[in-house]
């Protein structure tokens, strides 16, 4: 699996926006792996759906975050899933969340990919026939059925 992102910012008061995509790889394809919703632990600022936070309101009035943003990882049919997510406005520009939320995702789609791994292959094939002593109880009477039909079709 490949995680990228990408944060950018525009000057000024503009919250930051981070952009990610998660990448299957063939081989994690073919497991059917389910799609996995993870919290990221990356704060998600109060009024997130605000471009822009000014000064004295929100998270640069110093109120906490929100919550968290979650992530749900793709399933073996898309093989891809991709986000956005808008940042809490810090006028240091740091996010470590953001290695560390991903980092967790990480962690869950292994152990999901381990388990899904696991359940091995089989390919299974059988066959029956009847028994000696069934046939040899049949083969009295298909005889006789045989033999006397023959016989009716000569008289007929």
């Amino acid at each position: 699996m490949e995680i990228c992102w990408k944060i950018e910012k525009k000057r000024g008061n503009y919250r930051p926006v981070l952009s990610w995509v998660i990448t299957l790889e063939p081989a994690e394809k073919e497991l059917a792996m389910a799609p996995v919703a993870v919290d990221t632990g990356i704060p998600m600022p109060h009024d997130y759906w605000e471009s822009h936070c000014y000064p004295d309101k929100n998270e640069r009035r110093g109120l906490p975050a929100r919550g968290a943003w979650e992530v749900i990882t793709p399933s073996h049919k898309a093989a891809r899933s991709e986000g956005r997510m808008v940042l809490p406005w810090r006028k240091d520009n740091l996010y470590p969340e953001v290695e560390e939320g991903f980092s967790r995702v990480r962690a869950v789609m292994e152990k999901a990919l381990t388990r899904a791994a696991v359940s091995l292959p089989m390919n299974d094939e059988g066959k029956m026939e009847l028994r000696n002593m069934a046939k040899k109880r049949l083969a009295a009477g298909l005889t006789a059925d045989r033999m006397l039909s023959g016989v009716i079709q000569k008289v007929a």
